[in-house]
Formats: C-alpha cells, structure tokens, sequence
C-alpha cells in the first residue's frame, strides 16, 4: 500500500475531499492517504510548518498534487513539490475539474493524471 501525501491549495479543500472520500468509501482505492494543512500552524511559525511537512512528506512515497486555480500561485505547494522531488518522493499532479490554473513550475512539465480515482489510483502505484 503506498502512502500518498496530498499538496493543494487551501482553496481547493472541496477537491480533497473527493479524494478523501474516495479512500473512506473503501472502494479499491489502495492507498494510504495524508495530507497536513499548514495554516493550521502558522501561528506556531514558519520553521514549525516546514518541520511538520517535511515529516508527512517523508513518510510517504508519492505526493499528489491537487491543481485548482490559483495553485501555482501557492509558496507552501512550490515546497512540498521540491522537498517530495529532493528526496526522490514520485510527485503527480491532477487538475482539479472546472479549475483551469496552470500547476507549480516544477512539476510543469509533467503530464497530467485525470480526476477520477482509477487514473489517480493507477499512477500511484509504485513499480
């Protein structure tokens, strides 16, 4: 079972629902699902935050990021992407539907995985 960290844009808190959901309806989606909303510890400071991040990322071996429309606007995304792809963490990203905002410049140049759990599900598996 591969754990997935989820990177999004607060914004987007509907979207990660979704992809929660897909996971708690136990429906195939073999994955162990993570994410961790910084802003709920940005009153602890910005090292706190990095620290809290860097662990969830680190325990996991993909990270799927949730492109909305302003996410490559979103400096905590550009960090999560970077530290993922400095520890060799696989990094996909998916667009979330009706949203048409480009995603963050380092993952730019990687293709899309649709929005639905088999395509998600299918390029998380680890080889």
């Amino acid at each position: 079972m591969a754990k997935v960290f989820i990177s999004f844009d607060y914004q987007d808190i509907e979207a990660k629902k979704v992809v929660d959901n897909w996971s708690n309806q136990n429906i195939g989606l073999d994955i162990s699902l993570s994410s961790e909303e910084g802003h709920n510890y940005l009153d602890k400071g910005e090292n706190f935050v990095r620290t809290v991040l860097r662990e969830k990322i680190n325990s996991s071996q993909v990270v799927l990021v949730l492109v909305g429309n302003n996410t490559h606007n979103r400096p905590w995304v550009d960090y999560e992407i970077h530290h993922a792809k400095c520890q060799g963490i696989k990094v996909i990203w998916t667009q979330i539907p009706k949203t048409n905002g480009a995603p963050p410049k380092e993952i730019s140049k990687l293709n899309p995985v649709p929005f639905d759990i088999n395509s998600i599900r299918t390029a998380i598996r680890l080889k």
